[in-house]
């Protein structure tokens, strides 16, 4: 079992263009062809639509606890929403494949993972241009949280109705995320 240590750190602007640039996320800026509407005009543009054979869209609030993760993909969009109006949490931490989900398989099967292949970050709630993004479909991922009293971190998730969730095998790769103030 090859264990590969992923160090986390905060996510900046720089680190949601990055995924972007990957075809792993989306943010939810508004779309510059579409944000001025001439006086007396509207304009609209469909970022996506849900799969119909996903069924119909469905909004998830989510209470995280977990201290461990297992990577999964979905094959369909979900928007998420990192929006906390009452209090303080533990840290919500995001795990990435940084790389397409064929890209990270082959490499789990030829043996040469590694943890460049993947980013560790603690999410930031309520800025408007880092916690709100759609994690594209295909995308590998998992959250987390750290042990401690405080309450756990919240959040929603928009998505199809009877969108699955596909863990990955990593067969003998074990991700470990280690916090920032640990050694």
């Amino acid at each position: 079992m090859t264990t590969l240590i992923l160090q986390s750190k905060k996510f900046t602007m720089e680190d949601m263009r990055e995924l972007e640039r990957h075809g792993l996320v989306a943010g939810l800026t508004p779309p510059a062809d579409t944000v001025k509407a001439p006086e007396g005009q509207f304009k609209a543009k469909a970022l996506y639509k849900t799969e119909p054979h996903y069924g119909g869209h469905m909004l998830l609030f989510v209470s995280l606890n977990l201290l461990e993760g297992k990577l999964n993909y979905h094959p369909g969009n979900e928007e998420v929403f990192l929006l906390n109006p009452y209090e303080r949490t533990k840290p919500l931490i995001w795990v990435f494949g940084l790389r397409k989900r064929a890209e990270i398989e082959a490499k789990i099967a030829n043996n040469t993972l590694t943890a460049a292949d993947f980013a560790a970050y603690e999410m930031p709630f309520n800025d408007l241009r880092l916690s709100c993004f759609t994690v594209l479909a295909g995308t590998l991922h998992y959250e987390i949280t750290l042990p401690g009293p405080e309450p756990n971190p919240y959040f929603w998730v928009g998505e199809s109705g009877e969108l699955p969730r596909i863990d990955l095998d990593l067969r003998d790769y074990i991700l470990k995320v280690k916090s920032k103030g640990e050694q």
